[in-house]
């Protein structure tokens, strides 16, 4: 075997300084794009016939993943009247993706009856509402609105930077 000469050393030293910054600058990268689950609590009250006021009560960024991430969410083609609609925007606010949540201001419940169960909805004035969701890398706001009866979103809606971790 040969010995090893000062520039074969410097360029196997060279290649290895290379190789572990770009692994490192990797890892970095891989460590900003964890998985990351978006908590958040949301109030609506009914202010009057066609006016609903929406706050943002709580949000929180835990890391984690759904087993399912978008694949079981109701399409906005299929959004009815009274349904809130949430919107995931990048920074430039453009849409990332848009998820249907069923009106929370309107409860199906069943009730005992001399004939066994019926149904029945309840409509509520005000109602606090949790919502889950896988959060995108690039999200950095979510929109908040209110389906109207005409199929588009009523005016006052909410819009907030989302508090990564």
């Amino acid at each position: 075997m040969k010995p090893i000469k000062s520039k074969q050393l410097l360029a196997l030293i060279l290649m290895f300084a290379v190789f572990s910054t770009l692994t490192a600058q990797q890892n970095k990268e891989r460590a900003l794009k964890k998985d990351k689950i978006l908590f958040i609590n949301l109030f609506m009250k009914k202010e009057s016939k066609s006016t609903y006021q929406i706050n943002l009560l709580k949000q929180k960024v835990v890391f984690g993943k759904f087993k399912q991430r978008f694949e079981k969410q109701k399409s906005i083609a299929k959004a009815k009247d009274g349904d809130v609609i949430l919107t995931l925007l990048d920074k430039k606010q453009n849409v990332i993706h848009t998820i249907v949540i069923d009106d929370p201001l309107s409860k199906s419940m069943e009730y005992p009856t001399n004939k066994g169960f019926e149904k029945g909805n309840v409509n509520l004035k005000e109602a606090k509402f949790p919502v889950r969701l896988q959060l995108d890398y690039n999200a950095a706001y979510i929109s908040v609105q209110r389906m109207n009866s005409s199929n588009k979103t009523s005016s006052k809606g909410l819009t907030f930077k989302i508090n990564q971790l």
